[in-house]
């Protein structure tokens, strides 16, 4: 059910759907999509998070407050994952559950199942989470977010 409504999003935006990657969902991860650091990390992620079954979709999605249960996308105040078995995860235990999933996240999954580490990214996130509106502007359809970060990070042009 929800796998269609994704889709049929997606479509009404024009961004071609792969239906050979929605048949490997590993869940749908719900952004801010009105919040500019969160959709920069959409774009940096996005290709590498599909590959491995993971879905972007906007909180002010239509469907997406019914999914999640909740009744604005303003009261969720954190990214959250909806499992293919409809368990609702939020903040820092999503990126667990994407890193355990992905080659490149990985370490981070391992570093997370240290004990005491969950909180402390907890407490991370928490505090990047209330300061996301500040961190980025409001990212346009042309940004380039890999050259944006080159060009911040490391000086290239």
């Amino acid at each position: 059910m929800i796998s269609n409504q994704v889709q049929q999003y997606f479509l009404g935006k024009g961004i071609s759907v792969n239906t050979e990657i929605t048949e490997n969902v590993q869940g749908y991860i719900f952004y801010d999509d009105e919040c500019g650091f969160c959709c920069l990390g959409v774009r940096l992620l996005h290709q590498r998070l599909l590959r491995a079954g993971y879905h972007f979709v906007p909180m002010q999605a239509g469907w997406a407050l019914n999914a999640l249960h909740a009744p604005s996308a303003d009261s969720l105040g954190e990214m959250k994952l909806l499992t293919p078995d409809g368990k609702i995860v939020g903040g820092a235990e999503v990126w667990g559950k994407i890193a355990r999933h992905t080659c490149f996240m990985y370490p981070l999954f391992i570093l997370l199942q240290l004990p005491g580490m969950l909180s402390i990214a907890a407490a991370g996130y928490r505090f990047i989470a209330t300061r996301r509106h500040q961190l980025v502007r409001k990212v346009n359809p042309d940004f380039n977010a890999q050259g944006y970060v080159k060009r911040v990070f490391f000086g290239t042009p």
